[in-house]
This record gives structure tokens, sequence and C-alpha cells, in this order.
């Protein structure tokens, strides 16, 4: 079909099936549309005056198939009354040739959206319209990337209009939505993020308790307390009156969230709907916890005689802090001895420090410290040894550490290296700080300033804190410093 064929054709797919309708609807009177008017009309003898100006006759046959070569050249084949349209044929030209259009838009806009960088689709993915919603999805995770990348240039105005891209594209996407959170979190105020993590648990409740665990570290990084503990006595509350086994870490948040909190009372006062649902051991030490925080001597002597006899060790751990913290060094002594064999020989050194530090007791302090070291033989017990350096600042205690941290054989993770830096920073040491900071570069690829600002505080540590990979001990340690609750602040008291 030629150039000029392939215009006629266009045009007489649907005009000339127009005027063969009205013909039919005139019941055949009149003129035909389509045969000359000086021939017979019958069939086999009349030429077809439509296809006169072909420039190959035959190329009008996708048009009419009644187009036919007789033996007289082509001729129509049918009689005029038996002239009709075929707007099935037209309909299947028109149909392909949409199909074709919109198959190479595809291929066009799927070609452009990968080259733009869009990943995650294919594409039937941009074919199927029941299936755009993936590539709402490819779009908003690019822009997370992007905002990623601009987090790591520290460029807050390129990360904020990727979040916000990022936003519009992803609101039915669980993961994205999730990560935008976070991203959130790392902004100078983490109210956005709270927000988006309240949204979360709005939109998506039956994922919450995946979405809950980020916003623990959201809320704890930025020192949110009372946040972190109506979160934390929200997620025991969901554990009924049995307790459960798994959820020590928030019974531990519950704890952190009242000694930062002033006065602890009121946070369990807010929360009193939760505090029914909570295991009645368990809600009866916290409630024993805030008043002894609170300065009440009497309620921190209940509380070591509960978990000097509970079989509940979550509970142990999470309170024997505020226990020794509020009772004076020689109880605090008794109860360490009471519970000691339970805990282990790092729970116990542990505890015995915080005695210590506050007593003043530098020797029995550094004694306690080293077999604290010699012991610390898990990742967590490391991040709890670092965390001991940031809420007790020492210098020596500091110095000791240092040949374990160097140890190749045994080397610190990305975690507990970035803990070894805030614990240099909080203790003033640059060389071990410079040292950390090389190491989370070279091993783990992370980067942060060698040299420390000139508050070496851990108030100001728990600020630059914000950018490394923490793990949640030394973010719990953070909290209570930057509230200015921690143990070695607290007044010390002597036995009456």
């Amino acid at each position: 079909m030629t150039w000029g064929d392939s215009i006629r054709f266009a045009r007489a797919l649907i005009a000339l099936n127009v005027r063969q309708t009205v013909f039919r609807w005139r019941g055949g009177r009149g003129r035909c549309p389509c045969q000359s008017p000086s021939d017979s009309g019958r069939a086999w003898e009349t030429v077809c005056e439509e296809a006169a100006g072909w420039d190959r006759p035959e190329s009008f046959r996708r048009v009419c198939p009644k187009f036919r070569l007789g033996p007289k050249g082509w001729r129509c084949s049918v009689d005029t009354r038996d002239v009709r349209p075929h707007w099935g044929r037209a309909a299947g030209y028109v149909g392909a040739a949409l199909l074709a259009c919109y198959l190479c838009g595809v291929t066009a806009g799927y070609v452009g959206l990968r080259r733009i960088g869009y990943v995650g689709f294919g594409w039937s993915d941009v074919a199927w319209p029941g299936r755009w919603a993936k590539i709402s999805a490819a779009q908003s995770e690019h822009f997370l990337t992007q905002a990623r990348a601009a987090l790591g240039e520290l460029d807050e105005r390129a990360m904020r209009l990727s979040l916000a891209s990022a936003a519009t594209r992803g609101r039915s996407h669980f993961e994205l939505r999730l990560a935008l959170a976070q991203i959130n979190s790392y902004l100078s105020s983490g109210t956005v993020a709270t927000d988006a993590f309240e949204q979360l648990r709005r939109d998506f409740p039956a994922r919450w308790p995946e979405a809950a665990i980020a916003y623990h570290d959201m809320l704890v990084a930025h020192h949110q307390v009372a946040r972190l503990g109506d979160l934390a006595l929200g997620e025991l509350a969901q554990g009924g009156q049995d307790g459960d086994a798994g959820d020590g870490a928030w019974l531990r948040a519950a704890f952190v969230a009242l000694r930062s909190a002033d006065p602890a009372p009121a946070l369990l006062r807010r929360n009193g709907p939760a505090m029914a649902m909570i295991a009645a051991e368990r809600r009866q030490a916290l409630t024993e916890a805030a008043a002894a925080l609170a300065g009440d001597r009497a309620a921190a002597t209940v509380l070591a005689g509960r978990i000097a006899k509970s079989q509940d060790l979550a509970l142990v751990l999470a309170a024997a802090d505020v226990v020794v913290d509020t009772l004076p060094e020689l109880d605090a002594l008794d109860v360490i001895a009471a519970v000691g064999s339970r805990l282990g020989v790092f729970e116990r050194e542990r505890l015995i420090l915080r005695v210590c530090v506050r007593a003043g007791a530098g020797r029995r302090a550094l004694a306690a410290f080293d077999t604290m070291l010699r012991a610390a033989a898990r990742p967590l017990q490391r991040e709890r040894l670092l965390a001991s350096l940031v809420e007790f600042p020492d210098p020596e205690r500091m110095r000791r550490l240092w040949p374990a941290a160097a140890n190749t054989t045994s080397p610190f993770s990305a975690r507990e290296t970035g803990a070894l830096w805030v614990a240099a920073m909080a203790n003033g040491d640059a060389e071990i700080g410079g040292l950390a900071a090389q190491r989370l570069k070279a091993a783990h690829g992370v980067e942060i300033a060698r040299d420390f600002p000139r508050d070496n505080s851990p108030r100001s540590a728990s600020v630059w804190a914000r950018i490394l990979p923490l793990g949640r001990e030394i973010g719990w340690t953070l909290a209570i410093v930057h509230a200015g609750r921690s143990g070695e602040e607290r007044a010390p008291a002597t036995r009456r």
C-alpha cells in the first residue's frame, strides 16, 4: 500500500462505512455511495467509484472485501441492493491501530522511566493500568533514595524536597511510609517524624508492631521521653496480664522513660488505661519505681524486695538500676548480693559500678569495670559497658577499654564502634575518638568528624550521635543523660 493509499484508506474506513450505513437506512433507495452511477448496478459489471482513484485498487479490499478482480477487471461483486457497511472490519483496523499506538506509548514510557532511574517494576506494570500503583511505589522509592543521598551530603533542602515527592506517591505502601518516617527522624526536629509514625499507626494497624520498633528508636534519638513512655507502656499493655517473654525491651524502655521523666509518677497516671492491662507484678514494680524516683525511700525498699524474689528476669534487669540509684549505698549492695547470682558476673559488677560511682569509691569502681571488661563477651554486654562510660565518664576507665576495642581478633561491630566514638566524646578522649572515627569509615563506611566540638559533654554527644549506627543501650543512656537524671547526678544517700 502506497502512502497515498494509506491516507485514502484511513479516510474511507470511516467515511465510506457511514455513507453505506445511511444508504441501508434508506432501504437501498437513492444513489449508491460507492458504485458508479453510469453502470448497471449488477454484480461483476459495476465499477467501484470509491476505488477509482487508488494507486493500487487491490488495496481497497482492506476497506470493502466485496471489491474483487473479475473477468472485466476490478468490479463490485454484489448488486446495488446488497451493498452494506463493514463496521467490524473498520473496528478491527481502528482497534489494531490504537493498540499499536498504546504499545508504542507504553514502551516509550517504560524506557523513559527506567532512564530516569526508577526501578522495581516491569514493562507489564506500565502496560496494565491495574498495576500502575507499582510505578508510584517505584517513583516513591526513587525519591527516597535521593533523600538518603541528600542526607549523606547533609543537604537538608534537597532531602525535604525528595521526601515530599516520595510521600505523595507512596501513601498506600507501608515499607515506603516507614522508611520516610525513619528518614524524617534524622531532621533537626522529631515533630514531623512523630506525626508520620502516628499516621502509620492509624493507616496500618495490623503492621504497627513493625513500625513501633522504629518509632521507639526515633523517640530515643530525639529524647522524647514522654512519648517514649507512652509507647512503651502501650506495647507492654498488648502483652496482657500474663506478660510476654518477648517484651523485655519494652519493659526496659518503660523504666528508661521513668528514669528520664520529671516527675515520674505523672507518666504512669497519664497512661492509666494501659497500666491496668499490664501484668500485675510489672505494674506494681513500675508504680514503685516511679515513687522511688520521686524520692519515696519506702517505695525503693519495697521495689528492692520485689526484684529479690521475682522470677521475671526481664523485670529484675530493668528495675535494678532504679533500686541501686535510689537506695543508700549499703542497702543497694545488699540487693545486688541477693540478685547477683541470677544476673551473672557482668550485670552484678555493672550494678556495683553504679553504687561505687555514687559513693565516690574510685578504686572499687575501677575494679568493677575491669571485671566487666573481662566478662563482656556478647555484643549486648559490650554495648552496656560502653554505655557505662557515657553515663559515668572517667578517663582512666576509658583508657582501659581501648586495648579490648583495638583487638583485631574480635572487632567491634558498626554499632559498637559508633558507641565507642560517643563514649570517647563523653570522656573528652580525642585520640580514641579519632581512631574510632577512622574505623567507622574504613570498616563500616560511616563518616563522622574526627575532631570533637568544644562541648565534650555526654549531652553534646547525644546530639551528634543521631547520625551514628548505635544500639539501644547507648540510645537509652543518652536519653537519661540528656534529661539530667543519670545515677551519678542523683544525690548520694546513706543508710539510716
